[in-house]
């Protein structure tokens, strides 16, 4: 060509003569040719292809035909594959790096370009570097050579091998057998992930197989593993009462008791429910003087909610009874749960269950169950605090438009959830609401009826040293997803295993000591120790005052009292208020 737009045309830098060609003509060429694209002055392959892939041309595979109802677009964009590269580790050389990435075995040269950081070397997957673009392998790695030093640095793709046509992939496992299976089976034993176990493959220099034939070989270990893979309602009934048998071994899990109703009509309608427990976690809800309970879901593939039951210490920290799977979060489901734990305690250890007081959050069946099995005790239910501030603020918007005001109303609440008793709740429940009735009525109303008359137990005097929150069994909870489940969806049929795994590895903590029940004195941290000695060296003053058998005690924020502060703590003047 005589005359070249640089934009449009390019040079070949293979032959002596430098000669310049249109993008499209070489486009045309490359699509035609296929894998014998060459150089149309020189012949030259290797260098001519290189320069024609770095400059965006390009070089379809030899068996790769178009299909023939497409067609094909010469100007249209390819998207562009975005991602992210991670840093992997610093080399001191080019030939260390080299060194390195030869004895991973996988990775081929792709290309190379420039960059105010350094020079930029990319390399591909061998095991699949031929073919369209859409079955290219998406992992990758690069060598940046550092423009400030002589250091080499490795950064890897934040994607695993992805060999989309498995048929042209030749060199990728087909069959998962020897060091590869050894090392899939620890990884599945290790609660990896399907990426994360091809990942480890790479990183330790096996081959990895494809991703189908991996997960059909999960698949295997899961059956193994778990059994079949669906349970219906005649095999899940059979299975309940084989694990119904109390074991002689204290940490060996069984089914305390279950509950199945099966509508043959309308399978929609069928419900079961079963608690699974050992011997020594039974054994510590003897004598517990409160009761913890909630439902979490995002566990079970099907839906089916968890129901945790158990205690605190005097850490406020939370010890499980059992936990029950069920259809159904409803009064019968945590009437059943509270049933079933006090007849097996007193079919087991000749021992009554009567707690004093239930922590939950304002869910009615939770309430309904506790009365039906603990009516002596059916006002003593302490409102979980953080679901009665986090249901509030999410009710705010609707009627307080601005920010501030919503923050206010917040401060003020958290200010009332302090009173020291029920005198002092009532007292300044009716100062709140006097002042945010000028502001909202509707937020009002709504407040009252929710939070001041059906659901008011939620102030700290009102059941003092217990726990004000549901927080340490939420922390269980998520343990559980964390530790337990990887947070996937489990089938029945696998979480059933899972879940008799988990009550015996509770049980065992128990046991051995790694875990204990603390309803003594609660520690005291060095920190606390810290603060309680500066308080005491300090020269604050601090008033009392009696008042028959009760001392009460001032202790201001400053240094000292004033006349003010004593004022009104004094009842009659604070009552004068509302």
């Amino acid at each position: 060509m005589d005359e070249y737009n640089p934009m449009k045309s390019l040079q070949l830098v293979c032959c002596v003569n430098k000669s310049w060609y249109h993008k499209e003509c070489l486009k045309e060429m490359a699509f035609s040719m296929n894998d014998d694209f060459v150089c149309p002055n020189c012949n030259d392959k290797d260098e001519f292809q290189h320069n024609m892939l770095a400059n965006g041309i390009y070089i379809p595979d030899k068996n790769y035909l178009p299909k023939p109802s497409k067609e094909i677009e010469p100007n249209a964009k390819k998207r562009r594959v975005h991602k992210d590269w991670i840093f992997d580790k610093t080399f001191e050389s080019k030939q260390e790096a080299v060194v390195a990435i030869k004895a991973e075995r996988y990775w081929s040269y792709h290309y190379r370009n420039k960059s105010d950081d350094g020079i930029r070397i990319n390399y591909r997957c061998n095991l699949m570097k031929s073919g369209p673009a859409s079955t290219q392998c998406a992992s990758g790695i690069f060598l940046l050579f550092d423009s400030t030093c002589q250091s080499v640095h490795l950064y890897r793709a934040d994607t695993i091998h992805t060999h989309g046509d498995e048929n042209n992939n030749e060199n990728a496992v087909k069959k998962i057998c020897g060091d590869i299976e050894t090392e899939i089976r620890s990884s599945f034993e290790s609660n990896m992930k399907p990426k994360a176990i091809l990942y480890n493959l790479v990183r330790k220099g096996f081959t990895p197989p494809t991703k189908a034939t991996l997960n059909n070989f999960l698949a295997k270990l899961r059956k193994e593993k778990f059994g079949c893979e669906r349970l219906n309602y005649g095999t899940l009934e059979l299975w309940l009462s084989e694990s119904s048998n109390v074991p002689s071994n204290e940490d060996e899990p069984f089914i305390v008791s279950y509950d199945m109703h099966i509508d043959d009509e309308n399978n929609e309608k069928s419900t079961f429910r079963f608690l699974v427990s050992t011997k020594l976690l039974l054994k510590s809800a003897v004598s517990v003087e409160k009761v913890h309970t909630d439902a979490t879901y995002k566990i079970v593939w099907q839906g089916f909610p968890i129901l945790l039951i158990g205690t605190t210490d005097s850490n406020r920290k939370f010890h499980p009874f059992g936990v029950c799977v069920s259809t159904n979060e409803r009064s019968e489901d945590f009437e059943f749960v509270f049933q079933s734990m006090k007849v097996k305690v007193k079919e087991l250890f000749q021992a009554d269950i009567d707690p004093d007081v239930l922590i939950c959050d304002a869910a009615d069946s939770i309430h309904n169950g506790w009365e039906r099995v603990f009516p002596s005790h059916s006002n003593n239910i302490v409102m979980c605090w953080a679901h009665v501030r986090r249901a509030v603020s999410k009710n705010l918007s609707k009627y307080l438009k601005e920010q501030k005001r919503r923050n206010e109303f917040l401060f003020d609440l958290d200010k009332l959830q302090l009173a020291r008793n029920e005198t002092f709740f009532d007292v300044a429940s009716k100062l709140f609401v006097k002042k945010w009735v000028k502001v909202s009525k509707e937020l009002v109303t709504y407040f009252e009826n929710e939070w001041l008359i059906q659901h008011r137990n939620w102030y700290e005097g009102f059941r003092p040293k217990t726990p004000s929150s549901n927080n340490a069994l939420e922390s269980k909870n998520k343990g559980i997803k964390d530790e337990f489940t990887l947070r996937e969806r489990l089938d029945l049929s696998q979480f059933r295993v899972v879940l008799f795994a988990m009550i015996q590895q509770w049980s065992i903590e128990y046991s051995s000591g790694l875990n204990v029940i603390n309803f003594a004195a609660p520690n005291i941290e060095l920190e606390q120790w810290t603060d309680g000695y500066n308080f005491a060296k300090s020269n604050v003053k601090i008033t009392s005052k009696r008042s028959g058998n009760y001392v009460t005690y001032t202790i201001p924020h400053g240094s000292s009292t004033t006349d003010n502060d004593i004022k009104y703590c004094n009842m009659e003047n604070f009552q004068r208020l509302s």
